[in-house]
């Protein structure tokens, strides 16, 4: 994967993180876990 392919990943996952709190809010623990899971292996 290059650095170009990989930013609108980025871009995605700073948005989630972003919104985070709001998100937990919402949804269901076991869905909180496995899109900051996703999120550390992209990052990763």
């Amino acid at each position: 994967m290059s650095a170009d392919s990989a930013e609108p990943v980025v871009q995605y996952i700073a948005a989630i993180a972003a919104l985070g709190a709001e998100f937990t809010l919402d949804a269901p623990e076991e869905i909180v876990e496995r899109v900051w899971d996703l999120g550390r292996r992209l990052a990763g």
